[in-house]
């Protein structure tokens, strides 16, 4: 599920009201059939991930960082998470290894590497729902890419809900929901609201033209 927009439209207000730091004025939200005020915030914690475009690192090593909220997982869970979001290997190369222990904030490595351990996190909680809030905005072109292969595998047993300036691999989502000033414009496949919907037709064929941009150079 993809929640598209342009900045200020309201899309990261919804991820708010989802994750429950704010509640609606009207209407409800519902996980099923069970509506979010009735769930504890305990709960929530255990059902819904969330990968953010600023990851909050922690000054600890980098296997305590990403076991943060699940004291259950082993090493040998999180070597393998690791090795899926291709993370193995650059910390393997570090002098400590998976005991590395990272500056205030991860300030001592890059921002791809944080994006990719935050993404290792939320794997690591084991959550039915992985919600990615502008996770690639700031991150390079490869380390990108390489999230959303990661992205792309987490959808075969997790609800992934994305919330994204970029389209890339837009068109297969199971379902696009276009946000402007607070509203919801339209909602469906990329085959369907492309035809009904000129407000996101015109931020889908300037990505494209951004896109192509980006390659030749």
């Amino acid at each position: 599920y993809i929640i598209c927009g342009e900045s200020g439209s309201g899309k990261s207000t919804i991820i708010d009201l989802l994750l429950g730091l704010y509640k609606p004025i009207s209407g409800n939200i519902s996980i099923g059939k069970v509506s979010l005020s009735e769930v504890s915030r305990e709960s929530l914690k255990k059902t819904i991930a969330v990968v953010s475009q600023e990851p909050l690192l922690f000054n600890d090593d980098i296997l305590s960082n990403i076991r943060l909220w699940n004291s259950e997982v082993s090493d040998d869970s999180i070597k393998q998470i690791c090795k899926s979001v291709r993370l193995d290997e650059y910390i393997e190369g570090l002098p400590e290894g998976y005991k590395t222990k990272l500056s205030k904030l991860g300030e001592n490595i890059s921002v791809g590497q944080k994006q990719r351990i935050a993404v290792a996190r939320a794997i690591a909680l084991n959550c039915p729902i992985i919600v990615f809030d502008e996770a690639t905005s700031a991150v390079d072109g490869i380390t990108k890419e390489e999230i959303y292969k990661v992205i792309d595998l987490l959808k075969k047993d997790h609800i992934v809900i994305e919330v994204d300036h970029r389209l890339i691999g837009i068109e297969n989502a199971k379902k696009i929901v276009v946000v402007k000033n607070g509203s919801i414009l339209a909602s469906g496949p990329h085959k369907d609201i492309i035809k009904k919907c000129s407000y996101y037709k015109a931020i889908y064929q300037s990505e494209k033209v951004i896109l192509k941009g980006d390659i030749s150079k």
